[in-house]
């Protein structure tokens, strides 16, 4: 889990089945583009993705999913 999950988690910022949607998307976007469990920078820049989505109020899991991509592939 990466640290802004962490802090979302602890802070109690989501509600926990948004907070799962997020995890989901965010683990299988990592996985679908292979980004490695040391690339930190990656992986971040994937999780903030998704919290800007969730934050304007998009909870459509495929753009959410997309966008999440796009952020990976500009920091590969």
């Amino acid at each position: 889990m990466t640290k802004l999950f962490a802090h979302l988690e602890a802070d109690g910022s989501y509600s926990p089945d948004v907070l799962a949607m997020m995890q989901v998307i965010h683990m299988s976007v990592c996985a679908e583009l292979a980004v490695p469990l040391d690339d930190h920078v990656t992986r971040e820049a994937v999780a903030e993705a998704i919290v800007r989505q969730i934050d304007l109020g998009n909870h459509d899991v495929t753009a959410v999913t997309e966008t999440a991509r796009s952020a990976a592939r500009t920091t590969s």
